[in-house]
């Protein structure tokens, strides 16, 4: 499967691949609400994240066969625009980079209970970790400069 966010409605597109040939899927009932901005599956290749330009600014599918639905939002949204979204190896911590403080929002689990480490200042400097656990870090290089300047700084990793 390939996902594909892009500026206009319906905002995500994704295809099925056979062979050298991509079939592109029926779109979901609920599309994300505004332009998309970055798409990434779970390992298991069940479960796609699609960062967004409108509240609730993330919207989470799981894919049954060529049908995907629509996961509940979580109880602590990002506070901004979605830019971007990562899964780490074991598909169990999603990480979401936004436009608004704390910037970075990391979620535990498909249940949405718990909102495990975030960013926090103006800019994201920091080499963070789940602390609790001990499980995840999130690493962020700072970058200056305007919107053409944007770039792609976010890295999960899960420590063993």
């Amino acid at each position: 499967y390939l996902a594909v966010a892009h500026y206009s409605s319906p905002y995500l597109t994704v295809y099925r691949r056979a062979g050298d040939s991509l079939t592109k899927l029926p779109d979901p009932a609920v599309r994300p609400t505004n332009t998309g901005n970055g798409v990434a599956w779970d390992p298991t290749g069940q479960y796609l994240a699609v960062a967004h330009s409108s509240s609730p600014y993330l919207t989470v599918y799981h894919r049954a066969g060529d049908t995907l639905t629509k996961l509940t939002d979580p109880a602590v949204l990002p506070t901004g625009i979605g830019r971007g979204v990562a899964w780490d190896p074991t598909g169990q911590y999603l990480a979401v980079a936004h436009s608004s403080s704390p910037y970075l929002t990391v979620y535990k689990g498909l249940a949405w209970g718990e909102r495990v480490a975030y960013a926090t200042g103006n800019t994201l400097v920091d080499l963070l970790s789940y602390i609790a656990t001990g499980v995840i870090g999130v690493g962020i290089a700072a970058e200056t400069g305007g919107f053409k300047d944007q770039r792609k700084v976010l890295r999960i990793w899960r420590n063993e």
